[in-house]
């Protein structure tokens, strides 16, 4: 939560030196180039969280005399994930796109244009794997559809600055008329980001009428679930059940806790 936050607030400070810059100050740059450096320093420190706290966690889960991690519960809801000997958990995986996402943004402000190249090209590809693992998870696989769309726009956009040579081509311009130059890939990842919309209005269509017809439910809903699963999270146990709805009887609940995990 805490690198979270300075990634966001570095993010909203740098791109707000932009537009102070472009629209208050004449656009001479210096506003700019001084909330750069002040972002520099929230993503810096973002990007040292993230890593210290997951190189303590392989640290930790690595050693011969860390606790052997107990199996997932068969009724577990969870989309699966990777690296299971060392990432116990979906979110745990899912959570990694904050230090990807973090050091792509620390070297796209640094201009190290190597640097940011591999953790673009890292963060994609967690994010596509994410989206493929939580394909079975309706409301997981449409957000895990509207991050992709998020970080395939953010390198769009990261490929203009660095490869284009004309300033006039990585300036904003209004999406609603013809770029300057098609070369503006500024303009175009605007427009993949505005489709990121599509994918949540498609959850909320389905979301909101299933749950005002009482077709969605959680399996803490269900007595026979909830006393087999005490330990589990509240965010592991919930469950749409779009096809059965809350008033699942006791055999059923009873088969969906003994079936095995969706295999990745």
């Amino acid at each position: 939560s805490v690198a979270t936050l300075l990634w966001v607030t570095g993010n909203y400070w740098w791109m707000l030196g932009e537009n102070w810059d472009d629209h208050f100050h004449g656009g001479d740059g210096s506003v700019y180039r001084r909330h750069t450096v002040q972002a520099e320093v929230l993503l810096g420190s973002s990007f040292t969280v993230c890593l210290i706290s997951y190189l303590m966690l392989i640290r930790e889960r690595s050693s011969p005399f860390s606790p052997v991690p107990l199996p997932s519960p068969k009724c577990s809801t969870s989309p699966p994930h990777r690296f299971t000997n060392l990432i116990h958990s979906f979110r745990e995986y899912d959570n990694l796109h904050i230090l990807f996402w973090t050091g792509k943004d620390l070297f796209w402000a640094l201009e190290l244009r190597s640097l940011w190249m591999m953790f673009a090209a890292a963060t994609l590809m967690l994010a596509t794997d994410v989206t493929w693992l939580t394909r079975k998870h309706l409301i997981e696989h449409m957000h895990s559809w509207v991050l992709l769309l998020w970080i395939a726009a953010n390198i769009v956009w990261g490929v203009g600055e660095f490869f284009e040579p004309f300033e006039d081509h990585t300036k904003a311009q209004p999406m609603g008329y013809q770029p300057s130059s098609w070369y503006n890939l500024r303009w175009f990842a605007s427009w993949i980001t505005v489709s990121a919309i599509f994918p949540l209005t498609n959850l909320y269509v389905q979301w909101i009428p299933a749950t005002l017809n009482g077709l969605v439910g959680t399996l803490e809903s269900v007595p026979v679930v909830s006393n087999m699963l005490p330990t589990l999270s509240s965010t592991d146990s919930s469950v749409v059940l779009l096809q059965h709805g809350p008033g699942i009887d006791q055999q059923m609940a009873k088969e969906l806790c003994t079936g095995l995990s969706p295999e990745v």
